[in-house]
């Protein structure tokens, strides 16, 4: 909610639409990069900045189109799903 709410449609509305894509997006992909602090080397955080960054940048379209957050937390509680559903099998427990 705070990317995409406060973040992306409150600066849309004072600013570029390339500064309001771009500082949200990159504030996106930087928290969720810091979760994983020190798990990886530097390329593959490199790999996942400019992932979360392109994945940024398609939910701030998704906002736009629609105006609202509703579309890109469907999409984002779709990938937690998967991603938690594909751990639990790895991990055996379903």
């Amino acid at each position: 909610m705070f990317f995409r709410g406060f973040g992306f449609l409150t600066l849309n509305k004072s600013s570029s639409k390339f500064y309001s894509y771009g500082l949200s997006a990159l504030a996106f992909s930087i928290y969720h990069v810091s979760i994983l602090a020190n798990w990886f080397n530097i390329i593959i955080y490199v790999v996942f900045i400019a992932g979360l960054f392109a994945t940024g940048l398609f939910f701030n379209y998704l906002n736009e189109k629609y105006k609202n957050i509703y579309n890109s937390w469907i999409v984002h509680m779709c990938a937690n799903f998967s991603i938690n559903t594909i751990g639990f099998i790895m991990f055996g427990i379903i």
